[in-house]
Parts: structure tokens; sequence; C-alpha cells
């Protein structure tokens, strides 16, 4: 009786032990993949790639794109580059929309990217990004937009004229101008902007886009409130001629962002860079050919007026889901990814 216990015991202990092994060893392999899942994590948010790809997109119209992303790649080249990794490549491009660019991203093949806050609305839904800098005209990180017109006229008068023709200051943010143009018609009781003028006609620059209505070659004008204080200021007479209509909240007009999966320590430097791009020849003739007057840090407060005016129904531009280009919107889990 007393063997086959000891028998029974120790077959017990072996069994407990060969049990207790096999807890160990699931556990080591549970561990181990679980290590490897967080460390491939960290590792695809952490990409420093051997050549830095910058693209710009839908910038002023007007800009040398050649020159721009010639001058860009100098200065990225002479800071991040030879201040830093002297092995790191810089690349430009010019990308032709903005579902090409999302396309390119996903494939690492654009890392940076400049394009008009409207157009970025529609690229962090499509692939994950991260916002960086916001480049404006003015000495603000946002401006409004003016409708101009000759002083003593308002707005509903424009429908008794045998003409209403629009000028229009061509940029990179035409779509919000234009959104927030059908804002203001529809808050009027006014019909759609291509039907209510008879004329909508793109201008290259802030002279072309005022004088016309100075000279009473147009009825009406949509440009930038600095770019209208800057031609009072040349021409005092055209602030004695012509009135403000509408006033457009702050909006910020061109942003640029970053691939998520950047390591952060490069997305530092271009953030610096960026920043610092004054203070060098090759970054002040890049701000001067693309127009940009100063670049201030993002700030999610920033894009505030830009989006209530692209979700607003009255403008026809809210999100509708999934997009003409096959691109699907990223869900939530894709998006804290």
């Amino acid at each position: 009786m007393g063997a086959k216990t000891h028998r029974l015991f120790s077959t017990g202990q072996k069994t407990g032990r060969q049990w207790l092994h096999k807890v160990l060893l699931i556990f080591t392999v549970v561990l181990a993949l679980t290590s490897n899942a967080v460390a491939d994590r960290s590792n695809a948010t952490k990409y420093f790639p051997e050549e830095v790809i910058f693209g710009m997109l839908n910038l002023l119209k007007g800009v040398n794109f050649k020159d721009a992303l010639d001058t860009s790649k100098i200065a990225f080249d002479r800071m991040i580059t030879h201040q830093r990794h002297p092995d790191t490549r810089i690349k430009t491009m010019l990308v032709s929309d903005v579902h090409s660019a999302a396309r390119k991203m996903r494939r690492k093949e654009l890392h940076i990217l400049i394009l008009s806050t409207g157009d970025y609305l529609t690229l962090r839904e499509l692939v994950p990004t991260i916002p960086i800098l916001i480049s404006s005209h003015a000495n603000t990180p946002a401006e409004p937009y003016l409708l101009v017109a000759q002083k003593g006229l308002q707005l509903s008068e424009l429908a008794d004229l045998p003409r209403r023709r629009l000028r229009i200051e061509q940029n990179a943010s035409r779509r919000i101008d234009m959104a927030w143009l059908e804002s203001i018609l529809n808050k009027h009781g006014l019909p759609p902007a291509n039907s209510y003028f008879s004329v909508i006609r793109p201008a290259a620059n802030p002279a072309r886009t005022i004088l016309p209505v100075f000279f009473g070659q147009a009825e009406a004008c949509l440009v930038r409130q600095s770019a209208f204080f800057t031609m009072v200021e040349l021409n005092p007479q055209v602030g004695r001629k012509l009135a403000v209509l509408e006033r457009s909240p702050d909006f910020a007009h061109t942003i640029t962002c970053v691939a998520a999966y950047l390591d952060e320590a490069l997305i530092g430097y271009i953030i610096q860079d960026a920043m610092d791009m004054d203070k060098i020849d090759a970054g002040r003739q890049l701000l001067m050919i693309a127009k940009i007057n100063r670049n201030f840090l993002y700030k999610p407060e920033y894009l505030t007026e830009v989006e209530k005016l692209l979700t607003d129904p009255s403008t026809g531009l809210a999100s509708k889901g999934r997009n003409e280009r096959g691109l699907s919107p990223l869900s939530q889990k894709e998006r804290r990814n």
C-alpha cells in the first residue's frame, strides 16, 4: 500500500512538473510574440528613410513649381542632410492631386507634403498624417477673405445690374474661398455663384483681381485681406473707391504635414528647419517663390473655421464618405495608429 502510494505520488509530481513546464513554455512563447508585436509597432512608427521625399500640392497659381522644388531641395539638403545626417538624401516632387498623395504616403514614396488646408482635410481621412506647420501670406496663421465691390453697392443689389462679373484671386485655397462665397449667397437667399454671377474669372495675382473692380471692368472681387490692404497702401484711391461687402472668418490656407510613420527625431528636424527657413539664403528664396510670409507651428484651432466651412451643407462640399478615387476613409482605429 505504501509503495503504491509512493508511486502515485511520484507520478503526480512528474505530471505536475510537466504541466508547469508546458505552462512556462506557452507563457514564454506568448511573451516573445507580444514583445515582437510591440517592437514591430514601435519600429513602424520610427521610420527614418535614407531618402526623404518632399512634395508640393496645389500651391498658389503663378508659383514656379520647378524653382520652388529645386530651392526646397537645396534648403533641406543644407539643413537636414549636411548638419545632421550626411547620408540622408533629399528628393522633391510635384504631386498631382490629394488621392495620389495618399497613395504615395501609404507606399512610403512621399514623406513630407505642403498643400492647402482644404485638401489636407481630405488627405487626413485617407492616410495617417501629422500636421506640423501652417504657412501664411500674412503675419498671422489665418486671415479672412473679403468680398469687395465699389462703394455704395450692396450684395443683393448686384442682381439688378446687367452684368455681374466676379474676379477671384487664384490660390491654393480656391476650394475654401468658393465655399465661403456659396455660404454667403445662401445666407442672403441668393442663387449659387455660378448662377448668380454672369462671369467668374480667376486672376493671377491680387492686382489683377482688385483693379478690374476699381476700373469698372468687374462688379466684385474675392481676395485675401492682406492682399487688399497691401493694394490700398500702394494706391490709397483703391481704399476710397472700393468697399468690403462681406468678410469671412479667419481661415488658415496652407499646411505642411508628414507621414505618421516617420521617426520622431526626423519630424523634429523638419519642423526646426522649416521654422528657420528665413535664416539661410535658399530658405528665404523658397519663402519668396512660394509667396509665404511666415511659418507657424500647427495648432488644432487653426483649422477650426476651415472644418466648419467645409462641413456646412450649404456649401455642397460636406464629406460624402468613400471618395470618387476608391480610397476608403480611415477608421478611428487607423487614425489612432
